[in-house]
């Protein structure tokens, strides 16, 4: 029998015109369902149409993206705006009051204004809580730490492999992001089984899993610091501690540490740019 990943191309949808925050769940007949998402913000589509596709598995280190956003608002709109929608109700750690997913639908005519004199029902869009974009970001990149410690020579003990272990099967299993499905082969004629990918969330776990799976072969491999490229370590004496995949990183690791430092030059003295240039801290053979 045949195994084939995936038997089909997974496309993913975005809204064209990128996606907002709503405070709370409009015109919500239920009360406890009100009070269970008080003070929550959900991500949703400023408009469903016109939208775009993709590929999720042809953009590199999609995963490692996500993994890598910061806690906030923004960074999660932006992500959203790029990518869509994780495509799940609630976080697998988290739990709404009432039990029931949290994967809220809303008036269109919410986001824009509303028009009173409409005689048709209102289409409904789907939103996503930022504290359960939280947790799934949060998870991913405990998930690539774990990854990293993994690998041969990286350190890790029996519990590290299971958590990473228990990270992704919770997220693969969850709301059937990733489904198993046997198929038939109209080429071969052959049966197969494919593993295909439910939602944005489910791509970017088999994404990992199957960069894990191949990480186990690259020991010599590193992510970089700061664009999250994964690129070989070089060999010999002083690359073992290399964390930057290019010197133009470098550059970026090295501006970035000093927007972050405090002014020390007094302003009677320029800064000599040439000489911060040369600091030890840039090593472009690290």
């Amino acid at each position: 029998m045949n195994a084939h990943f995936p038997s089909k191309p997974f496309y993913w949808t975005v809204a064209v015109e990128g996606y907002s925050w709503i405070p709370e769940v409009p015109g919500s007949k239920h009360s406890s369902t009100k009070k269970a998402l008080a003070g929550r913000k959900f991500c949703v589509a400023k408009r469903e149409y016109p939208n775009r596709t993709y590929q999720p598995s042809e953009v590199q280190n999609l995963y490692r993206i996500f993994g890598n956003l910061k806690p906030s608002e923004e960074a999660v709109q932006q992500f959203a705006n790029e990518y869509g929608l994780l495509g799940i109700g609630t976080a697998p750690k988290t739990q709404s009051a009432t039990g029931d997913r949290l994967r809220i639908k809303f008036e269109a005519c919410s986001i824009g204004a509303e028009d009173k004199t409409a005689k048709i029902s209102k289409p409904v869009q789907y939103g996503e809580a930022f504290e359960d974009w939280i947790v799934a970001i949060q998870d991913m990149n405990r998930a690539i730490t774990l990854m990293e410690l993994c690998r041969p020579g990286g350190g890790a003990v029996q519990a590290d492999f299971m958590e990473m272990y228990e990270l992704f099967n919770r997220y693969s299993n969850f709301d059937f992001a990733i489904r198993l499905q046997m198929s038939l082969d109209s080429t071969s004629g052959l049966h197969c089984l494919s593993l295909n990918p439910q939602s944005l969330l489910g791509a970017m776990w088999l994404q990992f899993g199957c960069a894990s799976a191949i990480n186990q072969e690259k020991a010599t491999d590193r992510t970089c610091a700061i664009c999250g490229e994964i690129f070989p370590m070089k060999s010999g004496r002083g690359h073992s501690k290399q964390i930057y995949c290019s010197n133009k990183c470098k550059m970026r690791a090295y501006w970035k540490r000093k927007e972050n430092q405090p002014s020390q030059a007094e302003p009677s003295k320029p800064v000599d740019n040439r000489r911060a240039l040369s600091d030890v801290d840039f090593d472009p053979d690290n």
